[in-house]
């Protein structure tokens, strides 16, 4: 059986095949490759993370940490969230061979308003630092940082976003890789030296950003030259913008709901409690890590299987691959709170907390990358504007469990901000699946269980492992759980087609 059929293309039209480094992969390759250069990333960040625990205070890790979370909140915000419209489009203007022109004037307006935004950040730096909680005489100078650090993320994410589009994760595993290295190298080192002073350290993270965002721009120019019509300019039209500012607001709302048990001890508990709870972070969110590179391939792919075969087709292969990730998801999440009491060995006694603190936040985490699939299906949709609904009805119930928690010590604040986090993701998530099926969308009862089952995680680890491996029974064995169509993607997808 074939899934769907090609639509017929002209020479004038037709994609053409690109080899070598800025080559386009196939989806079991693309999310080999995306999986390895994230694997091989996060371990370099972190062993950092690890390092700048033992060389920096909790409280300079916490300012050191919320910095660079206000820094990506902000990168969508000066970027209009065009990067967002350059990987949802790059395909459709590829085939259509006004690629170069598209790329030119979309970079244009993306990096001029980014520019004009991140100066005013820093020319008003001493009055934004005034009326904050606890300025430090640190504050303004962090605040700059964080300024041009959003700048530098808009053009890094430009680049990698149009390679991801393109399909090249050859490129964009190499981007990645080079970019958790070279920063960090520059935050280790600057933490040697400057040991309290996070502006600094986090200086890095701009520049090796911008550093790379030029370099990778230029081999990809190259690799296109020749390959598609100059032509004029394409203009950043109605749906391009509509798509795109929607999406900035989904990637703010995102974000903050990652974030949301970190901005809690933020203001409750200080940085102190807020270093902590971060350190513990970097053993949970490896779920996060993976789970983001099965869906940054699949969506990829997906985009491309709507110009190809249709959306009908392509929900499918959607749906394929989310009962296939999702399950992954539950795996990883087990295996993580399986291992805890050995992982979490690593830190310093300063960062201690409970094994259920880490269990939870191992479930938020896998919650968080089970709403992935679902934003793809938004996005193929074009209905970016129901992603952000409800990831803001996600951080609403972050908001609510907030509010209604009652600490009596710094670990009883970092489990109620683990657990805040998690009705956060699993809040969005149980939206998400409810619109879609009111909305008549394909997404099968089956995925949508699976994705409900990810709190046993965080209640009993003896009970997700069960549950995960009932989930892999029936999708091997049940035709009722797994279709004969998904099953042929499957297949493709594992011989590399």
């Amino acid at each position: 059986m074939t899934i769907g059929h090609p639509s017929n293309t002209t020479d004038e039209t037709a994609t053409p095949e690109r080899g070598g480094f800025y080559g386009a992969q196939p989806l079991m390759a693309s999310a080999g490759l995306q999986a390895a250069g994230m694997s091989a990333g996060r371990v370099v960040g972190f062993v950092r993370g690890l390092a700048l625990t033992w060389l920096m205070t909790p409280a300079s890790f916490g300012a050191l940490n919320v910095a660079m979370t206000i820094a990506n909140v902000l990168m969508p915000i000066v970027g209009l969230g065009l990067s967002h419209g350059m990987m949802r489009y790059a395909a459709e203007h590829e085939s259509r061979g006004t690629l170069r022109g598209f790329v030119r004037s979309t970079m244009r307006v993306a990096l001029g308003v980014a520019a004009i935004t991140s100066l005013v950040l820093i020319v008003a730096a001493g009055p934004i630092a005034s009326m904050l909680p606890g300025d430090t005489g640190q504050t303004p100078n962090l605040i700059r940082v964080v300024a041009g650090c959003a700048f530098a993320l808009v053009a890094f994410h430009i680049v990698a976003d149009l390679l991801k589009g393109l399909r090249m994760f050859r490129a964009v595993a190499a981007m990645d890789v080079a970019s958790v290295v070279m920063y960090s190298a520059m935050a280790v080192g600057a933490a040697w030296v400057w040991t309290d002073n996070a502006a600094v350290v986090l200086s890095g993270y701009g520049l090796s950003s911008l550093l790379l965002a030029i370099f990778f721009a230029r081999g990809l120019r190259s690799a296109l030259r020749g390959s598609h019509a100059v032509g004029e300019n394409v203009p950043v039209d109605g749906r391009i913008w509509r798509f795109s500012l929607w999406m900035m607001g989904t990637a703010v709302v995102w974000h903050a709901l990652q974030q949301s048990g970190l901005w809690y001890l933020t203001w409750t508990a200080g940085s102190d409690a807020a270093g902590t709870f971060y350190a513990a972070r970097l053993f949970a969110q490896l779920v996060l890590w993976g789970g983001l590179a099965l869906t940054a391939a699949l969506y990829a792919h997906a985009t491309r299987a709507v110009e190809q075969y249709g959306v009908s087709d392509a929900s499918v292969r959607i749906d394929a691959g989310t009962k296939a990730g999702t399950l992954l998801v539950l795996i990883g999440g087990c295996v993580l709170t399986v291992t805890g009491p050995w992982l979490l060995r690593v830190f310093r006694s300063e960062y201690a907390i409970d094994r259920s603190t880490f269990d939870v936040l191992v479930a938020a985490f896998c919650a968080l990358a089970a709403y992935g699939f679902l934003q793809i299906r938004f996005s193929i949709h074009e209905q970016s504007h129901r992603s952000f609904w409800t990831c803001m009805g996600g951080l609403g119930i972050a908001a609510i469990t907030a509010g209604v928690t009652n600490r009596s010590s710094t670990l009883q604040a970092i489990d109620q901000a683990a657990w805040i986090t998690l009705a956060g993701a699993m809040g969005a998530v149980v939206i998400g699946i409810s619109v879609l099926m009111a909305r008549g969308k394909r997404l099968s009862l089956v995925g949508a269980l699976m994705m409900l089952s990810i709190p046993t995680v965080a209640i009993d680890r003896e009970w997700a492992v069960g549950v995960a491996i009932l989930l892999l029974f029936l999708l091997i064995f049940s035709r009722r759980c797994l279709e004969d169509r998904e099953r042929e993607v499957l297949r493709e997808w594992l011989i590399f087609r």
